[in-house]
């Protein structure tokens, strides 16, 4: 309902501009091959279409990444023409539409996320440490290395759009360097 009352349409300009971000970054078809479906189902969201709501996320949240923001900007905030371009199905506006439509970007994003987890270990479980040292000892090195690279790629993908705001300020004071805290990032 918080949502719902403070929302608003995305400019389209923006959109397209998030659009081009996203097809000039090397991440759709890098994900491509590695985030799918094992048994043949249509995805409803496309991969392009999750990445052009992480970036229009960045740019509504300051930086943040919330994926219950991104349900709403990619279902409920993008004009009907451009959902359409990008082929984002519609739910309908009541909690139940949302709470599908959030299922289906958190699958997706959870599905991309494996495809970029660089740990041989599996998330959020307990492991002892003879478990976890023979999982690490059977990894394929190459495939964690792969997975390594294409979380630096996204990585590098959230930053850039995170500090977008600051492109223009960076430019005019060409002289100037600049760091990031970790702290907070």
């Amino acid at each position: 309902m918080a949502m719902r009352a403070e929302r608003r349409y995305i400019d389209d300009a923006d959109i397209e501009a998030a659009v081009e971000e996203v097809d000039n970054s090397e991440l759709v078809p890098l994900l491509k091959e590695f985030v799918h479906l094992p048994r043949g189902r249509h995805r409803t969201l496309h991969r392009r279409s999750l990445l052009i709501g992480l970036y229009l996320c960045t740019q509504d949240t300051g930086g943040k990444i919330v994926l219950e923001r991104v349900t709403d900007i990619l279902y409920f905030r993008i004009s009907p023409r451009l959902r359409e371009l990008l082929d984002i199905p519609e739910y309908a506006d009541t909690d139940h539409g949302f709470e599908a439509a959030y299922a289906v970007v958190r699958r997706l994003f959870h599905a991309m996320k494996d495809a970029m987890n660089p740990s041989p270990l599996p998330p959020n479980g307990h492991l002892s440490r003879t478990e976890a040292h023979d999982l690490a000892a059977a990894a394929d090195i190459d495939d964690l290395a792969e997975r390594e690279r294409r979380l630096a790629l996204f990585t590098e993908f959230v930053l850039d759009a995170s500090v977008r705001p600051l492109h223009s300020l960076l430019t005019e004071l060409a002289e100037v360097s600049l760091g990031v805290d970790a702290t907070p990032v």
